[in-house]
Order: structure tokens, then sequence, then C-alpha cells
């Protein structure tokens, strides 16, 4: 994680991966044990947004669902 801020300081990075793996990048991000990854929970093609520095990481979005997006998983 620290790698990626170092790397690629003031630029928008994407993610696309599996729930488990960003649970587990999200808890690593904010400081919080790897056993607490089950307290975030994320849908299938949901949005996360977390911004990141070399100190800290700040969650501003979680499992957003875009109505375009969503319209489309359910049927609507």
């Amino acid at each position: 994680l620290s790698c990626l801020v170092a790397v690629h300081q003031a630029h928008t990075i994407v993610l696309v991966s599996h729930g488990g793996p960003l649970r587990l990048l999200l808890c690593l991000a904010l400081g919080l044990s790897p056993e607490a990854h089950w307290r975030f929970m994320l849908d299938p093609g949901s949005l996360s947004t977390l911004h990141l520095d070399e100190q800290r990481g700040v969650l501003t979005r979680l499992n957003y669902i875009p109505p375009v997006a969503e319209a489309s998983i359910w049927g609507d």
C-alpha cells in the first residue's frame, strides 16, 4: 500500500478486484486489524473511494452503486 502511495502521488488509481482483497485493502489503509475486513460490505460492481497520503487513508465512499449499474443489475 505504501508503495502505491509513493509511486502514484497526486494520481488517481483504479483497482478492480473481488470483495475480499478490497476489504483487506480498506483495513490496511484505515489502520484496522485485517480481521475487521468482515465489517465492510462490498456489493458486486460497487464503487468505493479512498484518499491516501503518507499519513493516513480517508474513506469517502463505500459500496456505492451508480443508478445506471443498479438498473442493469436488477433488470429495471
